[in-house]
């Protein structure tokens, strides 16, 4: 699709609150009884799981979105009850990593509806008579997916929900404020941002069949149908390839792609380096499954670049340093921020070493020796 900036505004299209369709509270609270949409335990490449990286990591996401205990962190393991499990897929969308997936991001072709490259999802217990488009809960399509679908061309959703405050899945964020979020990372750039739409079930289901496919051709001879089809699976499986591979760090996080135009850029999540309390260990650069935070030798010396469009929040930075010197901030303007390294000697053990200013400023020490009692040694007890 086309990134160039353009000066719409910011809007939502809302012909009704996302609050659902009238439905007793009793039918909702057995829903995790009821057949799932989609019927599938949610997909997991467990080497990307941050806990998978450092035993010191504190990411609770999986756990905190499950409404059924499904899942469970302790000190000997990360795992999921898939006896518990319900298949409602709000972790997917919760684990910063994509240690967690759905295929259902692209389970689909978007079409055209008011003009617009459109996406149509229901809730399951919104009673909507076609299955096409349904999955188990709106709260499980977070900004991964939205910026995803975006970058395939939708700038459109219309949605069918049930009650969510009655609801026993109700206690993550709303498709509202993902969408929010996204549009303000969209809105910053001057690209255009997505619409929402909610309708009734009656109403929704007859938006959808009237939504046109998104390319039409006059005349579709077979070579260009076979054509067609061809690039369709090569770019399908390259894009499942490149984010369900083994290995942590091969996907790409949801904000590399978008275009950098400026300082105003606002990014999903930005770490920040306390140059007061960084000793330079280096530990955050070493770990970071993405180089959001990267050690780089420059004209003017050493120096931490930090990179808010690679990072995704996963927190292995703030988690390993010892010196609580990195925070994580959200929808923060500023793209590449600099942290220039002085580089110097240790006068106690003579090793080279590097850290921010302010730190050397005070101690001149590595940071080996700085938590080192040398003078231990000066003072012994003879018999």
């Amino acid at each position: 699709m086309s990134l160039a900036p353009t000066a719409e505004p910011l809007r939502e299209e809302t012909e009704r609150p996302l609050t659902g369709v009238a439905r007793p509270a009793g039918d909702l609270a057995d829903c995790a009884s009821r057949p799932k949409a989609g019927g599938r335990l949610p997909a997991i490449v467990g080497a990307r799981c941050v806990h998978a990286r450092i035993e010191t990591a504190s990411c609770p996401a999986c756990v905190a979105a499950c409404p059924r205990d499904a899942w469970i962190i302790d000190d000997e393991r990360v795992g999921i009850d898939i006896g518990a499990c319900d298949g409602c897929e709000l972790c997917v969308p919760a684990c910063p990593e994509e240690a967690i997936s759905s295929a259902r991001e692209r389970a689909d072709d978007i079409p055209v509806w008011n003009g617009r490259s459109t996406v149509f999802r229901a809730c399951e217990m919104a009673g909507v008579a076609d299955d096409n488009g349904v999955i188990p809960c709106l709260r499980a399509i977070g900004v991964r997916e939205l910026l995803r679908s975006y970058r395939r061309g939708a700038t459109g959703w219309v949605v069918c929900a049930a009650p969510c405050d009655a609801c026993p899945r109700g206690g993550n964020p709303r498709i509202q404020e993902s969408m929010r979020q996204v549009n303000a990372l969209l809105v910053s750039r001057g690209l255009l941002p997505l619409t929402f739409t909610a309708l009734e079930p009656a109403r929704w289901s007859a938006a959808r069949r009237q939504a046109l496919p998104r390319q039409t051709e006059a005349a579709v001879t077979r070579r260009s149908f076979f054509s067609r089809a061809t690039r369709a699976i090569v770019s399908a499986a390259s894009e499942i390839a490149a984010d369900h591979a083994s290995a942590p760090a091969d996907f790409t996080p949801p904000t590399a792609w978008l275009p950098r135009t400026g300082p105003g850029d606002l990014y999903l999540h930005h770490p920040s380096i306390d140059p007061n309390r960084c000793n330079g260990c280096d530990a955050c650069v070493r770990l970071c499954p993405h180089r959001a935070i990267a050690l780089e030798q420059a004209d003017d010396g050493l120096r931490y670049r930090i990179d808010g469009g690679r990072c995704t929040g996963c927190g292995i930075c703030r988690d390993v340093c010892d010196r609580e010197a990195i925070a994580i901030d959200s929808l923060r303007a500023g793209g590449e921020t600099i942290l220039q390294l002085v580089e110097s000697r240790c006068p106690v053990c003579g090793s080279a070493h590097h850290a921010p200013e302010p730190a050397l400023s005070t101690d001149q020490r590595c940071r080996i020796c700085a938590r080192t009692p040398h003078a231990r040694l000066l003072h012994q007890v003879l018999d």
